[in-house]
């Protein structure tokens, strides 16, 4: 499963949707949007722009690398768009696997694919009306 998606998902879902016979564990990450920049200063929201083909096409490749690499029985890339709140989710991953240690290494893995590969960009909006680009 992977989507991109401006509205809001629920963990329970993608969760439900993985399971299957012969699993052990599915480990999940999610992220959310901090009300509080690097610098410390307070962010009144986040927004994310997006080539949707170039990421779905990356979600694709990272998913299924991730599935070979660390044996999964699946794994889940969702990633929302637009202006999300601090509190809000913003990406969730998941992976499924016999053992938990694939699993956990997995989500590590796509999470960290996603931030170097996926053309996603992310603007924060401070309390004080800036608005300045993040980039990792």
């Amino acid at each position: 499963m992977i989507r991109i998606q401006r509205e809001d998902f629920s963990v329970d879902a993608v969760i439900q949707a993985l399971k299957q016979q012969g699993m052990g564990a599915i480990v999940t990450f999610t992220g959310i949007a901090r009300g509080e920049s690097r610098d410390g200063k307070p962010v009144r929201a986040v927004e994310w722009d997006v080539y949707e083909t170039m990421a779905l096409r990356a979600f694709a490749k990272i998913r299924e690398d991730s599935i070979h690499r660390f044996g999964l029985i699946d794994a889940a890339i969702v990633h929302r768009y637009g202006r999300q709140e601090p509190g809000e989710n913003l990406v969730l991953i998941a992976a499924a696997s016999s053992h938990r240690q694939e699993a956990f290494d997995a989500c590590q893995f796509m999470m960290n694919e996603i931030k170097r590969s996926a053309p996603l960009w992310k603007k924060e909006i401070l309390d004080d009306g800036e608005e300045r680009w993040i980039g990792e």
